[in-house]
Parts: C-alpha cells; structure tokens; sequence
C-alpha cells in the first residue's frame, strides 16, 4: 500500500493492493501491434498474465461495527468502574448512617482545592442512600462559586438554596425530585451573597429551613473547597461530619494537611482517595 493511499480517510476510501505479479504467474500469448505499422501488423508476445487482485473495502460500516465492539468493551469496564465506586459508598453510607454509634443525619463532602470530584461522589452517596433508605435524601449543592447539580440532574438552575434562604421561593419550588427517595437542591443565585447566605442557615438550622415535613431525613451536602474559596471552612460547619476528597498525585501533602488544620474543630469522619481523573462519560454519570 502506498504512503499516499495510507493517509486518506479510511471511511471514506477503497483500499486497493498494488502488489505486482510474481515471477511464477501463468504466462499467456497476447496479440500486439508492431511499431511503425499503424497497427496493421501484430505479432504475437508471451506476457506474464497478471492474477486477480484481492480488493480490500474499508467503508463506513465496517468502520462502524470495529468501533462499536471497542466502545462496547470500554462501556462495560465503566459501568464495572461504577458498580465498584457505587458499592463503596454504599458501604460508607451503611457506616455512617445506620449503625447506631455514629447515627449522622447530614455528611457533607469537601476538599483541599477544587476539581478533586467531590460533587461527582457526594451525588454518587446520595444515589446510594436513596436506594437504600425509607426515607428522603436530600442532596443540597453548596457552592455558589461553580454549581453544577443543573447541569448534572438536567433540572432548572433556580430557584434554590439561596432563593429559599431569602425568602424569594416556598420550600418546595427549591426542590427536585431525580429519582424514588432522592430530591436534589440546586445552589441557586448566590455567588454575590455568599456568606450571608450561610450565616442565615447556621442561625437557622438546615432542617429548620426545610421544615418538619424532612426533619427526619438525610442530608448529603456537596461543600465549597476549603483552601480555594472564601467560605469553604464556613461551609463546612454546616454538616455533622465531613469527608475530605482527595485526588492523588494532585493535591500536595502540604495542603492536606492545611485543610486538616482548618477543619481540626469538625468532626472529620475519613479521607476519600480519587486516584485518578473520572473518565466516565457525563451521560453515564447522569445513570448513576
């Protein structure tokens, strides 16, 4: 194959060999005119009979069918990714939740600086509980500096927490139900209140706020960073006990242990290692 041929579009080209006849090829007699006759005259030639070619067709639906049995093996090693992690914070859900010595009604999830995956776990635990509990679980985004559960759950931006705590909306046009057992709550529009808006709901208290109809229920709280935004240790008063996310070879020992220090006076349940960067598809995150 030639070099020009090779950098064409595979879907959209035919691949054709150029493989010249061997010395072994059947030898054939060809009648051929003989020069300065005008053709009139021929004479008879033994010519190497050139075999026929196998055509090698490379189209868009063969192209197609590779691709699907490689996206399809990658799906599956996802979703085994998935049912892993789903698995694990199950289990830390059943440990912080349902055994009697620790009994926690509200677990927010922090980190050092952003961009750990804490909001992609703290939804992860939300989804978990949900399944497992008989009662609501309530996810409650937190940072107004970079919201996302929108964008997330594919729900209506506002209103939410910060239209609630001023007053702009009843409690339940703040929340949105995603699926049996889970109702998420958007940050809404606080970015430029930011810490009032926290200092209202430490004075009145987080299931206060909600009312009595879920004072009985669960909060997961998806909270700011604590070394990268303004309000993050503030935040993080809010929730009875913390889990710290962490992504190795990211974060430095250094600041680990700065957040540690500003969280001393909380009650902090354990450290979460993300090890690697989520390459699972924002589609199938939403699946979770």
């Amino acid at each position: 194959m030639s070099e020009d041929t090779q950098k064409l579009p595979i879907a959209k080209t035919f691949v054709v060999s150029s493989t010249l006849p061997k010395e072994d090829s059947p030898v054939v007699e060809e009648q051929r005119p003989i020069p300065g006759t005008n053709g009139t005259k021929t004479h008879t030639a033994l010519v190497a009979a050139r075999p026929v070619l196998p055509v090698e067709v490379a189209t868009e639906t063969t192209i197609a069918t590779k691709q699907k049995s490689l996206s399809s093996k990658k799906l599956k090693n996802e979703q085994k990714k998935i049912m892993a992690l789903h698995d694990r914070c199950r289990q830390l859900g059943n440990t912080l939740f349902w055994q009697k010595q620790i009994a926690a009604h509200c677990l927010g999830f922090t980190s050092a600086i952003k961009g750990e995956g804490k909001t992609f776990l703290a939804a992860m635990m939300a989804r978990a509980l949900a399944a497992d509990s008989t009662r609501s679980v309530l996810l409650v985004e937190c940072t107004w500096d970079q919201p996302q559960f929108h964008s997330l759950f594919k729900c209506a931006a506002r209103p939410g927490l910060a239209e609630l705590l001023r007053g702009e909306c009843g409690v339940e046009e703040a929340l949105h139900p995603v699926q049996h057992n889970l109702i998420v709550v958007t940050a809404g529009d606080g970015s430029h209140d930011a810490v009032k808006l926290l200092q209202l709901l430490r004075q009145r208290g987080l299931q206060n706020v909600f009312g009595s109809k879920y004072a009985g229920d669960l909060f997961i709280l998806d909270l700011p960073a604590v070394l990268t935004t303004p309000y993050g240790v503030l935040a993080a008063e809010l929730a009875e006990t913390l889990c710290i996310v962490v992504r190795a070879g990211i974060t430095s020992e250094m600041m680990i242990a700065e957040a540690h220090q500003q969280l001393k006076h909380l009650s902090v349940q354990g450290v979460l290692l993300n090890e690697v960067e989520s390459k699972i598809p924002r589609w199938i995150r939403q699946l979770l």
